[in-house]
């Protein structure tokens, strides 16, 4: 089953962008359960990702939803559903209220998505790609996925609002495959992105203006100090340099290990 994943950017001018590193972990973890029944194919430009659904048809379209991107993003996803009215589109991020109220207002206006999954989307979308591949390829379809509920994702179905958000928390985030060591950034890294790398998930404070803040994720969860040096070397002695690092931590330095990792 041929899968597209999308972080988009503006790209029609010369700047700097960043490892989808996000994307990859969908892609590390879905490919770790599923093996060859699945084709995945990472996309940061918009250009790309059209000419790609124009010259080879995926099966299932993943989305990336973020407040810099969201219009973008959109431009694309419906697009998409023109040229093929029944493929299922799968969008996921940060960029969404998270009362079930404004989630089915965000899906009513967002017509082309079909599934929404909330928060860390690594068991929810391998759980979609599952699903999608146990059917045969005519029924691979939109209104197909729509009706089927997946935990931890949003749908509307022949109207009706429906879903959860008990998304598939993962307690050993080793058990997700590294985005670098298995070489799904390479391709963004010889392009010139800065590296993003994730050491935990989670924050245990409750700010306001931080989706971090949610209840949902106040619990800090690591990866092991063993990966994220492997993940730190892995792109220090790359022969794509990259002249920073990134870290996506909610609060990078508020465990002790974090001074062993700077070092």
């Amino acid at each position: 089953m041929l899968i597209y994943l999308a972080d988009l950017t503006h790209d029609y001018f010369k700047i700097t962008q960043f490892t989808p590193t996000g994307i990859g972990f969908l892609a590390a973890y879905s490919k770790s359960k599923l093996g060859d029944k699945v084709d995945i194919r990472l996309f940061k430009s918009v250009n790309r990702l059209l000419d790609a659904v124009d010259g080879e048809k995926p099966d299932l379209v993943g989305l990336s939803n973020y407040t810099w991107n969201l219009e973008l993003t959109s431009f694309a996803g419906r697009y998409i559903k023109r040229q093929c009215p029944g493929l299922p589109i799968v969008m996921g991020g940060p960029n969404i209220r998270t009362d079930e109220k404004d989630i089915e207002s965000f899906l009513g206006e967002n017509e082309f998505v079909d599934k929404y999954c909330m928060y860390g989307g690594e068991v929810s979308f391998y759980q979609i790609a599952d699903y999608l591949i146990s059917l045969s390829a005519d029924q691979r379809c939109s209104n197909q996925l729509r009706a089927k509920v997946i935990n931890g994702c949003y749908s509307i179905s022949e109207g009706t609002f429906e879903g959860n958000s008990d998304y598939g928390a993962i307690q050993d985030l080793d058990e997700i495959p590294s985005a670098f060591l298995e070489g799904w950034m390479d391709p963004f890294l010889a392009e010139g992105c800065l590296p993003i790398v994730e050491t935990n998930r989670g924050c245990p404070f409750s700010c306001t203006f931080c989706v971090w803040g949610i209840s949902a994720l106040n619990k800090l969860r690591k990866f092991s100090l063993e990966r994220v040096k492997e993940d730190l070397s892995y792109i220090a002695h790359s022969k794509y340099r990259a002249p920073v690092i990134v870290f996506a931590d909610a609060n990078f330095g508020i465990i002790k290990r974090d001074v062993e990792i700077a070092e």
